[in-house]
């Protein structure tokens, strides 16, 4: 091997292990009866009569649970009945066997309640293989990235069917494991560069879905001298782009944030490149910071990327009602 191929192949590993994925994980299973041999426990529940235990069916002792589809029931979910204390900012590794007839697919959605009791989830998805073998179990895992101020989390599996004739199937989920793989990296604080942040240009310079918008003077400007509003009518979405797209993103931790004040709602998010979903509801997510007509507030949201191929490039602006804008940020804090 040459000394630059040695030379990279160095960097990788040393890559690698930064973002956890050299170290294996270690201690105790966390999650509760991850056999489900245990059903008096009542550690799980599932969709009456749609998820069942399954005494005929394992990939080690004596049962699993099998999940259902039919038209009737195009989604079926098993989940955690008690949440679980998670330490902040540290890489776990979920692992799992899974027996899948397809149409069915599996989703893992990973739900953290912070300190303030705010929930955000991540979704995982596992695809069955195209041609399974018959009767079989396969072993499959994936690690996931805890927020920093993480105070409870629940595992929740759905097993949706997405044929458009919604064929019946099935899937047995077995073996589950949770455990701690380490500590994560962190960053220095980084601001990042949005076009026209504050809205001083003369013109709207986001993308706007159909919709047209307009800066003002406003000696009330939460910064500089002009604030963004919609020209006409109520409710909209608008995107800031970052002068340069950040693709470097893979265990950071990002906080898109806006200054806001009106009569309505609104929240942001992340319009970013790659197989990643985040990260609530809408409906919820607006209700996280009340609006006002006459007092700036900013609405923000953090977003925790832990899967690589994951490309930034900006802030979605969701909003209902009038409601008027200025100071858009986009930060790496870790």
């Amino acid at each position: 091997m040459s000394a630059a191929a040695l030379l990279c192949l160095l960097g990788t590993l040393l890559w690698l292990a930064s973002v956890g994925f050299a170290q294996q994980p270690s201690g105790d299973n966390l999650l509760p009866d991850p056999g489900f041999e245990n059903p008096e426990a009542q550690a799980w529940r599932g969709t009456p009569g749609w998820v069942t235990l399954d005494d005929s069916t394992a990939a080690s002792g004596r049962r699993s649970y099998c999940l259902k589809t039919a038209p009737e029931y195009a989604l079926v979910h098993l989940e955690m009945t008690q949440p679980l204390a998670l330490q902040p900012w540290c890489w776990y590794e979920v692992s799992y066997a899974d027996r899948i007839e397809l149409p069915v697919h599996l989703d893992f959605y990973l739900t953290e309640t912070d300190g303030a009791g705010l929930t955000f989830s991540r979704t995982r998805s596992q695809y069955g293989p195209r041609f399974p073998p018959p009767g079989q179990f396969g072993r499959v895992s994936f690690r996931f990235l805890t927020r920093p101020s993480v105070k409870q989390f629940r595992l929740t599996v759905n097993a949706p069917c997405r044929s458009p004739r919604f064929l019946p199937g099935r899937v047995w989920l077995d073996d589950l494991s949770l455990r701690l793989v380490g500590p994560a990296e962190s960053a220095s604080l980084q601001e990042l560069l949005l076009f026209d942040p504050s809205f001083e240009s003369t013109g709207f310079f986001g993308y706007a879905f159909r919709e047209e918008y307009v800066t003002m003077l406003s000696p009330t400007a939460k910064a500089g001298s002009k604030i963004l509003r919609k020209a006409q009518g109520q409710d909209g979405k608008f995107i800031l782009e970052l002068v340069e797209k950040e693709t470097d993103t893979y265990g950071h931790l990002y906080r898109a944030a806006i200054w806001a004040r009106g009569e309505g709602s609104c929240f942001v998010n992340f319009p970013v490149q790659g197989n990643v979903f985040y990260d609530y509801d809408p409906r919820e997510a607006a209700q996280r910071f009340p609006l006002d007509k006459t007092e700036w507030r900013q609405v923000y949201l953090d977003m925790v990327v832990d899967r690589p191929g994951v490309e930034l490039t900006g802030i979605n602006v969701w909003f209902w009602g009038e409601v008027e804008f200025d100071l858009a940020r986009l930060t790496r804090l870790r």
